[in-house]
């Protein structure tokens, strides 16, 4: 699969998503519950997020639950986050490596631009893949395109060490989203996804499009909002199908001044 693949696919859906785009919607109805990527949307003081997903390959293969909360650090402005999953594969399954990140938003208007910095904490088994630390930059982006339609862009990279220090992972990701407001309480959504990973001189590549929807609740002053998702591999990853499940809480956890 060649990287240029990647920009004319996110193209083809921003133009499929503007042909759809007819009605207004008010900001901030859904935001930062994309599945695959980062929305460059930051956390509300006083707010906080919790956010579970569970991923399931088609043939039965590993299995991954993943627990995260996003919280303020005393306002928009700073964030930080942590992601503790659970995988299950044919080798067993238990507790994989947590990460924890922190964030910026340098920009929040039309154009939203959130950088991230985060480090893979060595928690997990090694039997699940775990055992590894490393370091991720990465920046989304957030653009509202029309009054109904949003398109987010990330680009990151990233470096993991072994639980022994003998093997080391370099990598770069680079995803494009589109999101449709169909109806005030419900997105659809396209998202794109590419890695390329060089662990010791081993390349290997991975690009998934992951069509899903979302829609919003309210639970007792609690913005609830479940989704689905369908990643389907291409090029590299071709054959490969996934389903995802999403669903997240957020909620104040002070008084609003």
């Amino acid at each position: 699969m060649r990287l240029p693949l990647l920009p004319l696919v996110a193209a083809g859906l921003l133009a499929c998503a503007r042909t759809l785009a007819a009605q207004e919607f008010e900001p901030g109805e859904i935001e930062d519950n994309s599945f695959l990527l980062e929305e460059a949307y930051n956390q509300g003081a006083g707010v906080v997020q919790h956010v579970f997903t569970f991923t399931r390959p088609r043939d039965g293969g590993e299995r991954e639950f993943a627990l995260t909360q996003e919280w303020p650090l005393g306002g928009l402005r700073h964030q930080i986050s942590y992601t503790v999953p659970y995988v299950r594969t044919m080798a067993g399954e238990g507790f994989g490596d947590a990460e924890i990140a922190y964030r910026y938003q340098l920009m929040q208007s039309r154009v939203s631009i959130a950088p991230t910095l985060a480090a893979t904490v060595p928690t997990g088994r090694e039997r699940v893949g775990g055992g590894r630390t490393g370091i991720e930059g990465l920046v989304p982006l957030s653009l509202r395109v029309t009054g109904a339609v949003a398109a987010h862009s990330n680009a990151g990279v990233h470096l993991l060490r072994g639980a022994d220090g003998a093997e080391s992972t370099t990598g770069v990701t680079l995803g494009q989203s589109v999101i449709w407001l169909a109806h005030p309480r419900m997105n659809l959504l396209v998202e794109s996804l590419w890695t390329r990973d060089d662990t010791d001189g081993e390349i290997e590549e991975s690009l998934f499009v992951s069509p899903g929807v979302r829609v919003r609740f309210e639970v007792g002053g609690a913005q609830v909002v479940p989704g689905l998702a369908i990643p389907i591999g291409v090029g590299a990853s071709h054959g490969e199908r996934q389903i995802m499940l999403y669903f997240s809480v957020e909620h104040a956890f002070q008084k609003q001044r």
